[in-house]
């Protein structure tokens, strides 16, 4: 049974291993793949219900991240290929549709038949004709729309965690171990949480915090990754390059703030999911926490703070544990307090919160203690204030009763230890500040107190008072009578700021989150403290309006001292008591149980006690017994428990409490009891909190006028007389009493106005008013701490209707009066507006008659017009207070008349007109005053105002909205217009978006469509200010990364600016530019939802009732031309996405470039009617409105998030949520657009081509500046199918349409290669070749041309060049990014520029070429210079009447063709004798010489050549430069990329390099590879694929050539014809077996490169290799030459240093070796063995040998005189000690040589003959030799000058020539 395809993909997952490679090593299969359980499988093909075929996603093995490239982002995916595996080993989890990418036919009427066969017809009937068409079944393409994810954020954890392993080891290999472990510790928390989020193991709290950690876990890995802090590297290819993040790794997606789902357009309005994107990229650790504050991650309007009243703050604090390294106690010991209670650095605030356990040990049962709940912190307390939680421990001591003493106490109290920390970043008020309602831990670390007997001060002048002094210390940061107590070291406790109102009465606990509600104040056992409580409430030490109302004392201690000659050492106990009252009772803590007396700490004299203690009692409403209206309180003074004075406190007189606050401290006197003289004296302060007592006597007057008013005119002059007081209450009065002043004047202005005929009573209605607002500015325009008072107030107690509008009348006189009149009164007014209009409107709901309040807010907002119209510079601040009206007036909207109350709102909005714009474009310029930011912040609250009215109900109401949206489109248009000022611009923005956020909201209401269709218009405006304000901002420095950024849509001014996450750093982000995009694309989104798909069109045309498109404000000056233009500027700007890091904020960036197409899409049908002009007048076309038209929608459909293909799973998802059908759209608009452009074809064109409609306005897109072919490439080769059918209608269009117009279709092809090359030039997505061989067959689909037409032949060459280019530009895809490939990429790159300078397109190729060439010079590479310009020669021709136009790169005149040729060859040659590369400079003048041959007769120039050719002949002769060394590298292993895999190069080293050199080098250029040494290892390797990476690199040299033309030549002769054609270079190597050199059989292996040397890159690929055996006859003529060559180089160099007169004794000592080592041949051995080769009947008289023979003996005949030669200049040189050494070596030439030196008739008499020292040279083409005859390469360690330059020995000075050749022969030893 064949394989049957499925209907859907089957999704499924391994569930059972499936391991055919490891159960059958040998199997070689391309069909079979190890599976594992978890592997994704998509099957599109079963087989009897047994076997499935499919493609395979794995994860790649450890093993596989050996392929480390620099480049981070080219992470080793998932690994996709096609296998066969049992289909019952998966488990299917889904179907998917199958989408087949098909060739569909003619785009251009599907409906009728084609007259002609298309080109993919002809050529598979051609390919039938000769049966070599393929039948292979087409494979469906792998879902790119599938994820491997459903979308529940478990999920994406799950993914997430495979991903970052896949990160993880890339890192491991590539060694940043920095970023590893920070990555390393996300796996494991998110692994972790992971787990507790699939079993369900969290409480609801803790989930949702979870989710919110596990978004900012998710989000931080693409940040990580995208830090270069996180690196270790200096250098990191994917962060110094941009654009290489392919596939989106570093993206950063946006979120929900709740549940951290992928936010797409269904869940979110562009504006939020905007911001989204900013936090989550931005914003340190977003959204962890942010459900305590959500509505800070909200864009909406809200309304003025000052109607949105904050509570005070509560804190919670609970006890975590206590540690002491001690467990002692003190004798006598019978218990311990702790108490805790909240100050600032000055004062404390509030009460103490008491725990009473029996030892330090016990603190340590934290369950048993209950939490402290410290509530109504103030606000002015915690604003600008460091807030201290203070921590004391005391203990209890008891005493021995003393046998005669009377009067003693039985306990005493003494400090332990104290502490603070410091939790004002608790307070939410703070900047900076902790999440509100999330518990944060303090450790307090505590400390004892001491006193020296000897009292010191330390030097910052700090006294030390002991213990009651001990916490002002710690706090000052002293260490002066500071001690670690070890019973008590630390106290560590959770605190929690709570935001909301709680109960004033009642149990707390029932309130707060936990608490059993069963719970009362209840008594423990011990009568000390309310400890079964679970939460005790701690109030503050100062009257709070919120607390329960009681009378109390608060009475501090100070520093207690004995008089007199007293024991200074006994400790003082002062106890408190009301013996007059008994209702008094004292408490230190607010849950303790208070007590008829207190005993304070006990200290030493002359110590501060420093205790505050509660006197409660001082007044009941019903007391049992009259009490004195005069009262002490009685103070008892114990030394060591025992009785010795007391003393008197007066609190009461005359029903008055007395009190002891006017200064720091007072004296209390300690008499006995006897009256003797005091003994001690105690600082006391005491502070009055309560009602009863010391009320002003203003307050009691107005809340007593009615008894004023009825004495007549007498009284209402003492009231008003006793009123006047009130306008100079302090604010702690006016705390206390709120609630009745406020009502006492409301209802004495009822009373004055109901006796408004009286002149007597208008005085006390202005003081009425002065007083109203002294009262309102003192308790809430000065602060806003005590903003709830009012609330409660305005919930209770109504204002009339005649006393409102009696104030709001007065406040309209204040202002209306302002030019004349401007005092303190005043201002305090414009502070407290929002209290006065909130008072006077609190009856409208009760009243009916509202006319009466509408006329006077009219009044109001008039009066105010006219106040803010006034250019005084003193009212500016309170102007901007004024303009604040319309949200006070508006929060009246359920109680007055909308449409009335709109109206005037809108009226006093329009009347402030644009004061205060344009600040930041005359702040730059210098024009701007200082007055100008206060004049600046008038515009901005207007703007601000205006966002606010957006956030009331009665918006929604349609015909209310659209008179607002209306306005406020008008007034936000009057900023985008204005001068350049970016603060309103984004508030205008801000406004902007609100509108759509309404229109959107209210949806298909009667008349939003005319709304609609308003608001696109202006769409082209907001165009225009992007484009302005990029311009302004680019040069303006705005574009630089930043360390901070601002929120996106702010609803609140000045910007809060917040640091960006450290991990980040800083990132460029305008803010501005954003907002207005955002705005753009919202309004083309509206737009295009009402106009549908006739868009701008459909708008234009209609007829739009209440149109507030203002046309002659807001259009161009040069009408609907310029308009659209700017639009399209716009988008182009927009869709860059220069103003934000758009490749990494993906969500954002599909977002807009959504926009842009809905954009154009509105913009499309306009231009189809109204920009394309008849026939007659093809004038009037505008090719750049139409280019920039077809670049924008070009561009947009091969974007990052649109072209989506190639992005990793998780940004796929997320912009395939926003982007999924972009191209499908883009590709309609530019179908009907292509269309409407063309004219109508001839019947002849279309039976000839196929077209129905071609040419016209088309043919100006082909080349130009507004060409399209090189944006349609890259569209074209999109993996949709409708994006590659219209893409090739165009080209097939375009084609014909030029070969109508020119017979010829160069342009187009020069185009589309251009195209092409952009494409893979670019650090960018490349398309695949799946992509380009379905766009090739497209194409073939889409041409229709008969064979026989003359054009065909055009068209096929056409196909085939761009099939070919797309082919070579796939081999350099193939190359992967880093600098270890960059002489790859060069290949490839220079092919291609070849490939477009055929293509007509040579500009590219010489640009590249000339590149090159400079680099190589800078570089002082000469040989690859010239390299590089005989590539730039070769594309010029010998032609004299081809003339050239001027070149920049390189750069040439205008000239022709032979004479730039001429030049360029001229300068090839020149660098190559630069380069000391003479025999290819030989080469080149000689080509030279034959290009004069056949083109001039231009004597000169034969002159020129031939003169430079004798002079480099010459110098060859006599050549002594350095040769290169020479490797063979083979790479082995699949770890090697493509386009090195399997290859063997050879490679031209340095001079003198060794291997190991090379192999050091290998490694760098490829971190993890391994070297492989021998050549078995190798065999090994190659008999199966290997996972890792190998490289063997073995020497090579030169092929020489072996023949009697080399023989008797200099040493430059033979070096000329060794490197005159180097192609082929070889390795020896003896086989076993051999004894002696008569049986020595060697290996020769030759390999032949692709090229010949020196080549650009300094390599080539082998093409072929030989192996050649070689006899020992051969092997004797190759040591024989080898050794005459070795003795030659010795002799060169010394003759070197002697014309140089340097140094040659080292020279001349290693000749005399390697003379001695010749001339004197042991018995068998040495030179004189080879000898034996003439006479061996093996060789001699054998035909076949005859030549060797004759070679061998010639060579001999060499030697023989070049050891001549040597012994000559030996003899001349030695030195006198060594010339019987000398002339025994010449007697043993004599004998040895015989032969020799008798057939060739030399003079061995060398004393007698001259020696000429400039004869011979050395030439350094063969590597000195080793006695032995082997060669041995040099150590890579060379000098400087070696390194840089490819010199010889000439180039050197005559010390380095010398070291350099002793360091040769030290390596050679070595």
């Amino acid at each position: 049974m064949t394989w049957t395809a499925t209907q859907e993909f089957l999704h499924g997952r391994v569930i059972r291993p499936f391991l055919p490679l490891d159960k059958h090593p040998n199997l070689n299969n391309i069909h079979f793949k190890n599976l594992y359980p978890g592997d994704e499988v998509y099957i599109f093909e079963t087989k009897n219900d047994k076997w499935a075929r499919g493609y395979s996603l794995t994860r790649p093995f450890p093993s596989e991240f050996c392929v480390t490239s620099v480049n981070l982002d080219d992470l080793a995916g998932l690994n996709v290929k096609i296998v066969v595996f049992p289909l019952h080993y998966v488990k299917v989890v889904e179907k998917l549709p199958l989408k087949m990418l098909r060739v569909s036919g003619s785009s251009t009427n599907p409906l009728t038949v084609a007259p002609v066969a298309s080109l993919n017809d002809t050529e598979q009937a051609e390919a039938r004709a000769k049966a070599t068409i393929k039948t292979d079944a087409a494979v469906p393409p792998l879902p790119y729309e599938s994820f491997t994810f459903a979308g529940e954020l478990e999920d994406e954890i799950t993914y997430a965690i495979n991903l970052l392993t896949s990160h993880l080891f890339e890192l491991y290999s590539m060694g940043e171990f920095r970023l590893f472990n920070k990555l390393y510790d996300i796996y494991k928390r998110l692994d972790e949480m992971r787990v507790k989020l699939a079993h369900e193991t969290l409480t609801q709290d803790e989930t949702r915090i979870t989710k919110e950690t596990v978004t900012s876990l998710i989000c931080a890995v693409p940040k990580s990754l995208a830090s270069r802090a996180a690196r270790t590297s200096e250098e990191n290819y994917d962060l110094d390059n941009k654009n290489t993040d392919i596939s989106a790794y570093k993206a950063i997606i946006a979120r929900d703030t709740v549940d951290g789902t992928l936010l797409s357009l269904a869940l979110a309005l562009p504006a939020q999911l905007a911001l989204n994107q900013e936090l989550c990229a931005l914003l340190p650790k977003f959204p962890v926490n942010a459900h305590y504050d959500h509505e800070k991650y909200v864009v909406k309007p809200r309304l003025n703070k000052k109607l949105l009243h904050e509570h005070p703050s509560h804190i919670l604090v609970d006890f975590q544990s206590v540690t002491g390294s001690s467990s002692h106690q003190p004798t006598g010991f019978a218990g311990m307090i702790a108490y805790l209670y909240i100050r600032n650095a000055k004062k404390r605030l509030t009460e103490a919160f008491a725990v009473h356990t029996d030892s330090v040990q016990q603190l340590l049962f934290v369950e048993k203690i209950s939490a402290a709940f410290f509530r109504n912190i103030p606000a002015a307390e915690v604003e600008n204030n460091r807030i201290y939680l203070v921590a004391i421990l005391t203990e209890e001591i008891n005493l021995r009763p003393k046998e005669g003493k009377v009067n003693q106490i039985k306990k005493i109290k003494k400090g332990v230890a104290a502490g603070v920390t410091d939790i004002t970043r608790v307070f939410s008020r703070n900047q900076n500040s902790l999440a509100s309602g999330e518990s944060h831990q303090f450790s307090i670390r505590l400390f004892g107190s001491y006193m020296s007997e000897a009292k010191k001060v330390d030097p910052s002048k700090i006294d030390n008072n002991g213990w009651g002094e001990l916490i002002d210390r710690i706090i000052k940061n002293t260490n002066l009578g500071v001690a670690i107590n070890s019973r008590a070291e630390k106290l560590v406790v959770k605190v929690k700021e709570f935001k909301h109102q709680l109960s004033t009465s009642g149990n707390i606990q029932s309130k707060l989150p936990g608490a059993d509600p069963s719970l009362d104040d209840t008594v423990d056992a011990s009568g000390d403290t309310k400890e079964s409580e679970p939460i005790a409430k701690i109030w503050p030490i100062f009257f709070d309006p919120l607390a329960e109302n009681y009378e109390r004392i608060y009475l501090k201690m100070g520093k207690l001292s004995l008089v007199g000659p007293g024991d200074k050492g006994e400790m003082l106990t002062v106890v408190v008591s009301a013996p007059n009252n008994p209702n008094i009772r004292f408490a230190k803590a607010s849950n303790q149980i208070e007590k008829p007396d207190w005993h304070f700490i006990s200290v030493f004299s002359g110590e501060v006690v420093g205790e505050i203690v509660k006197v409660e009692g001082i007044h009941l409403e019903k007391p049992k017994q009259n009490l004195p209206s005069t009262d002490h309180l009685l103070l008892t003074l114990y030394s060591n428990g025992i009785y010795i004075g007391e003393g008197l406190v007066l609190y009461k007189k005359n029903n008055q409490i007395v009190l002891f606050n006017e200064k720091p401290f007072y004296d209390i006197e300690f008499v006995p009891a006897k009256l003797k003289p005091a003994i001690a004296q105690v600082e006391i302060n005491t502070e009055y909190v309560g009602k009863t007592f010391n009320v002003d006597p203003a307050i009691e007057s107005v809340m007593n006028f009615r008894e004023y008013i009825s004495r007549g005119s007498k009284g209402i002059d003492e009231l008003t007389q006793s009123m006047a007081g009130l306008c100079h209450l302090n604010l702690a009065t006016v705390v206390k009493f709120f609630f009745e002043i406020l009502f006492s004047l409301f209802d004495l202005t009822d009373v004055c106005l109901s006796h408004a005929d009286s002149g007597a009573y208008n005085g006390i209605l202005d003081l009425n008013y002065r007083c109203l607002v002294h009262i309102l500015d003192t308790m809430l325009g000065r602060q806003d701490q005590y903003s709830y008072l009012f609330d409660q107030y305005l919930r209770a107690h109504l204002v009339s209707q005649a006393a409102g509008v009696f104030f709001l009348n007065k406040l309209a006189n204040v202002l209306a009066v302002a030019k004349t009149e401007w005092n303190s009164v005043s201002r305090s007014s414009c502070r407290v507006l929002s209290f006065i209009i909130q008072l006077s409107l609190s009856s409208a709901k009760q009243n009916k008659e509202q006319l009466v309040y509408m006329a006077a807010l009219n009044n109001l907002c008039d009066s105010a017009a006219d106040f803010i119209a006034n250019e005084s510079p003193i009212l500016v601040s309170d102007q901007i207070l004024v303009l604040e009206i319309p949200d006070f007036i508006s929060h009246f909207e359920d109680d007055l008349d909308n449409r009335e109350l709109l109206r005037i709102i809108v009226k006093f909005i329009d009347t402030v007109g644009t004061k205060g714009l344009g600040f930041d474009e005359e702040r730059l310029t210098g024009r701007r005053p200082v007055q100008a930011s206060k004049d600046h912040m008038v515009g901005v609250t207007k703007l601000l105002v205006i966002q606010r009215l957006f956030a009331r109900k009665f918006v929604r109401i349609p015909y209310l909205a659209a008179i607002l949206i209306a306005k406020s489109v008008s007034w936000s248009m009057d900023v985008f217009l204005g001068p350049m000022d970016i603060d309103t611009t984004r508030l205008a923005a801000l406004i902007m978006n609100c509108v759509c956020d309404l229109i959107s909201n209210i949806g298909d209401e009667e008349g939003m469509k005319n709304i609609c269709y308003s608001l696109t218009k202006h769409m082209g405006v907001v165009a225009r200010t992007i484009v302005k304000y990029n311009k302004f901002l680019k040069g303006n420095d705005y574009f630089k990364p930043k360390k901070s950024f601002s929120q996106l849509f702010q609803n609140s001014y000045p910007f809060i600016e917040t640091v960006c996450d450290p991990v980040v750093g800083e990132e460029h982000v305008v803010e501005v530019l954003i907002e207005l995009s955002i705005v753009f694309v919202y309004i083309a989104r509206i737009g295009k939802q009402a106009a549908g798909s006739q868009g701008l069109y459909l708008i234009h045309s209609t007829s739009i009732p209440n149109d507030f498109y203002n046309s002659s404000k807001l259009n161009s000056s040069n009408g609907l031309t310029e308009d659209m233009s700017a639009t399209l500027s716009g988008i182009q700007l927009i869709r860059q996405g220069q103003f934000f890091p758009e490749d990494k904020w993906l969500s954002l960036y599909a977002v807009i470039c959504e926009g842009c197409l809905l954009a154009l899409e509105l913009i499309a049908p306009l231009m189809n009617v109204h920009f394309i002009p008849d026939v007659d007048h093809p004038e009037l076309f505008d090719r750049s409105l139409w280019g920039k038209f077809m670049r924008n929608l070009l561009k947009l459909g091969s974007l990052a998030p649109v072209s989506l293909e190639h992005l990793s799973t998780l940004p796929r998802k997320a912009c395939h949520q926003i982007t999924s059908t972009m191209r499908d759209r883009v590709s309609n608009i530019l179908s009907e657009s292509w269309d409407a452009l063309a004219w109508d074809a001839t019947n002849e064109d279309y039976e000839r081509f196929n077209l129905e409609r071609f040419g016209g306005y088309q043919v100006e897109f082909i080349g130009s500046d507004f060409g399209v072919l090189p944006d349609l490439m890259l569209f074209a080769l999109q993996r949709n199918p409708t994006c590659q059918k219209i893409s090739a209608k165009i080209l097939w269009s375009i084609m014909i349409s030029e070969y109508i117009l020119s017979d010829t279709i160069v342009d187009v092809e020069k185009e589309c290669l251009v195209g092409l090359h952009n494409i893979y030039y670019r650090a960018a997505y490349k398309p695949a070749i799946n992509e380009q061989r379905l766009f090739v067959e497209q194409l073939k689909s889409e041409i229709h041309i008969d064979p026989q037409d003359e054009a065909f032949s055009l068209i096929v060459k056409f196909v085939r060049n761009l099939s070919g280019f797309l082919d070579i530009l796939n081999d350099l895809n193939t190359v992967p990014a880093g600098p270890q490939f960059e002489d790859d990429r060069t290949f490839h790159k220079l092919k291609i520029n070849a490939y477009l300078k055929e293509a007509n397109k040579p500009e590219l190729f010489h640009s590249f070429v000339n590149q090159m060439y400079e680099e190589n010079i800078a570089k002082g590479d000469f040989i690859q210079a010239a390299l590089s310009l005989e590539l730039l020669a070769s594309s010029y021709t010998w032609d004299h009447h081809l003339i050239l136009p001027p070149s920049y790169r390189p750069k040439f005149p205008q000239q022709t063709s032979f004479e730039r040729k001429e030049g360029l060859v001229k300068l090839i040659a020149h660098n190559y004798v630069k380069g000391n590369g003479l025999e290819r400079a030989t080469d080149t003048y000689n080509r030279l010489l034959e290009a004069y041959n056949q083109h001039t007769l231009d004597l000169k120039s034969f002159a020129y050549v031939h003169q430079k050719l004798a002079k480099l002949y010459l110098e060859l002769e006599s050549s002594d430069k350095l040769s290169p060394s020479y490797f063979k590298v083979s790479y082995i292993g699949n770890g090697f990329p493509s386009n090195v895999r399997g290859k063997e190069l050879i490679i031209e080293g340095l001079p003198f390099e060794h291997i190991t050199a090379v192999h050091e080098r290998f490694l760098r250029l490829f971190p993890g590879a391994s070297i492989v040494l021998s050549e078995e290892q190798v065999v090994e390797l190659l008999k199966k694929p290997q996972a890792g990476r190998f490289i063997h690199v073995t020497s090579v040299e030169p092929v020489n050539e072996i023949s009697d033309k080399i023989l008797n030549t200099s040493i430059g002769e033979r070096q000329y014809a060794k490197n005159k054609h180097l192609k082929s270079f070889s390795t020896v190597k003896k086989l076993i077996g051999a004894t002696s050199v008569f049986d020595l059989w060697t290996e020769e292996v030759t390999y032949e490169t692709q090229v010949t040397f020196p080549t650009l890159m300094n390599r080539s690929e082998i093409v072929s290799t030989s192996v050649v055996r070689l006899s020992p006859l051969e092997n004797a003529v190759r040591s024989i030459l080898n050794k005459n060559t070795e003795i030659a180089q010795l002799e060169s160099l010394i003759n070197a240093s002697y014309n140089e007169k340097s140094d040659y004794s080292s020279f001349l000592n290693d000749m005399s070796r390697q003379l001695a080592g010749t001339v004197d041949s042991p018995v068998n051995g040495g030179i004189g063995q080879y000898r034996t080769f003439f006479l061996d009947p093996q060789y001699d008289g054998k035909p076949e040998y005859a030549y060797n023979v004759r070679l061998l003996r010639s060579s001999f005949h060499d030697l023989a005189i070049t050891l001549n030669r040597c012994l000559q200049l030996h003899g001349k040189l030695v030195a006198p000690a060594m010339r019987g050494s000398h002339d025994i070596l010449v007697e043993l030439f004599k004998q040895n040589f015989k032969d020799e030196i008798d057939t060739l008739k030399l003079k061995t008499d060398h004393d007698y003959l001259a020696y000429n020292h400039s004869a011979t040279k050395l030439s350094g083409s063969e590597t000195p030799l080793l006695a032995n005859g082997r060669r041995n390469s040099l150590d890579s360690t060379r000098t400087p000058s070696i390194k840089s330059k490819e010199s010889g020995f000439s180039d050197l000075s005559k010390n380095k020539r010398s070291a350099l050749y002793w360091k040769m022969r030290g390596v050679l030893r070595g």
